[in-house]
């Protein structure tokens, strides 16, 4: 069996595993990045369309503080609060280390433009453009990467399971899916960074990837999972008409900057009745929103296609060219005028905020065996915020 070493494995490499990777070369450390797919172009940074939460404070004030309470808030009191104080803290200067790295954040009067967004006190929600924010991250990172002769990179090599010895993690068995070949690799620390488990559901968002290996690897590697059973179900994703060439999660942004109506099959509002304030203001979080649409159908109160409909026809052309700009034009291309039909959407797994449990220096219990990303369990409670994707 061929051998390799090094002094940081990481598994997956998304947005989160190639952070790690410049993290621990920054520490002087040797790395060897894998992915199943192609390095830097698979997992779920690639898909996130839209923007990023974070405590900037530079469209209208804001706090670490205020951040962490509304994310606490939507964690349904059940996030580990260390975790989530870091992502908060963190946040920021990760955003402002991007746009140093050549990251081109959408601009207004000088300063990062922030948005608001479901379950945010204040406008935090910073982004490239509404469709292409998560590519663009990505593309930083990979270009970062690149320039790391400390980090090395192997794609189509699936890993199958992390080596363990005297409760240590010494690194993995990998299988190379271009010869069929079976690899031992030898490291110090292995990071899992290979992403949620959401491809698993039938109507996902997910990319092919996303199908649970980071859990698996370390619960046989005798590692402890946490709050496995909070699955959240985007609330609005695309169901019909067909969608060529679009992600089905586009909707989200456009719904809460200008208001689109969330009507049930007999065309009425309906998500005031499920313990959310949404007539007029369309601000309700997603695990709300997505309960609220499964019990209307529950009820024969759906969609011909088992969901919702989202209604732009109460906002003027001229409106919907200036929120949507060119998408304007992809959607007439897919027989969709938004001018004159609304569209059916509804609840599909998005994101996982279960995951490995972790300690602050997001270390399993494992000793070197560490996770990144969506690997991670627990910071998000019982649901994740609007534009975390990526924070």
């Amino acid at each position: 069996m061929p051998q390799l070493s090094t002094d940081v494995l990481i598994v997956g490499a998304g947005g989160a595993g190639m952070y790690a990777a410049i993290a621990a070369a920054r520490k002087g450390a040797s790395v060897l990045l894998v992915d199943k797919g192609q390095v830097g172009r698979g997992g779920a940074t690639i898909m996130a369309q839209m923007t990023v939460a974070v405590a900037l404070g530079q469209q209208e004030p804001d706090s670490v503080d205020l951040h962490l309470t509304d994310t606490l808030q939507a964690g349904r009191g059940l996030c580990d609060e260390k975790l989530t104080l870091l992502l908060c803290e963190n946040g920021p200067k990760r955003i402002l280390e991007m746009d140093e790295w050549g990251t081109r954040w959408a601009r207004e009067n000088g300063h990062i433009k922030q948005e608001m967004a479901p379950g945010h006190s204040v406008k935090r929600c910073c982004y490239v453009d509404f469709l292409n924010t998560g590519p663009a991250v990505a593309a930083t990172l990979r270009r970062k990467v690149s320039e790391i002769a400390a980090i090395r990179r192997i794609s189509n090599l699936t890993v199958v399971e992390i080596l363990v010895r005297d409760g240590r993690a010494i690194g993995c068995i990998a299988l190379s899916l271009v010869d069929g070949q079976f690899i031992s690799i030898e490291a110090k620390a292995v990071i899992l960074a290979a992403g949620g488990l959401t491809k698993l559901f039938a109507r996902n968002s997910a990319s092919v990837n996303m199908g649970g290996e980071a859990y698996a690897l370390a619960l046989w590697a005798g590692a402890e999972l946490v709050d496995m059973e909070f699955v959240q179900f985007f609330p609005i994703g695309h169901l019909a008409p067909r969608l060529v060439g679009m992600d089905p999660i586009m909707w989200d942004p456009f719904r809460y900057k200008l208001g689109g109506k969330l009507l049930n099959g007999q065309f009425e509002e309906f998500i005031d009745h499920y313990g959310s304030t949404d007539f007029g203001k369309y601000n309700a979080t997603r695990d709300v929103a997505a309960y609220a649409i499964l019990k209307e159908v529950e009820a024969g109160r759906g969609t011909p296609h088992s969901g919702a409909y989202l209604d732009f026809r109460h906002i003027s052309e001229s409106q919907l060219r200036g929120a949507f700009g060119p998408v304007i034009d992809r959607l007439l291309a897919n027989g969709i005028d938004l001018t004159k039909m609304p569209v059916e959407v509804g609840p599909m797994a998005h994101y996982h905020m279960g995951g490995i449990r972790v300690d602050v220096n997001m270390q399993s219990r494992i000793e070197g065996l560490y996770a990144a990303g969506e690997a991670v369990g627990a910071a998000n409670g019982a649901n994740r915020l609007s534009c975390y994707a990526i924070t």
